[in-house]
């Protein structure tokens, strides 16, 4: 416990936590002005307090969500001229 709260202080003064905190806190204003960005503006939130008191945190993936139907019908033909850049070739579009 004591050496999380030495490691942790010796980060925030002198790993540069007080300056990617206070970064990643910008970034999330910023997500938060733009109403569209606000879950990544909570993420930037999330990794602002790991990023100002990282030692004694564990980071646990968690499984990614299932996408709609709809967007994996549609991920084949809705991307420019280039196609999909999962298929070699998308529906209506030749890729050169």
């Amino acid at each position: 416990m004591v050496i999380r709260f030495l490691l942790n202080l010796l980060w925030l003064v002198f790993g540069g936590g007080f300056v990617l905190a206070l970064g990643y806190g910008v970034a999330a204003l910023i997500c938060f002005v733009l109403v569209v960005t606000i879950p990544f503006g909570v993420a930037s939130l999330r990794l602002a307090s790991y990023a100002l008191w990282p030692f004694g945190r564990t980071l646990v993936p968690k499984p990614a969500p299932v996408s709609p139907p709809v967007w994996r019908t549609c991920s084949g033909w809705c991307w420019p001229a280039g196609g999909s850049p999962c298929r070699t070739s998308s529906p209506g579009w030749r890729s050169a």
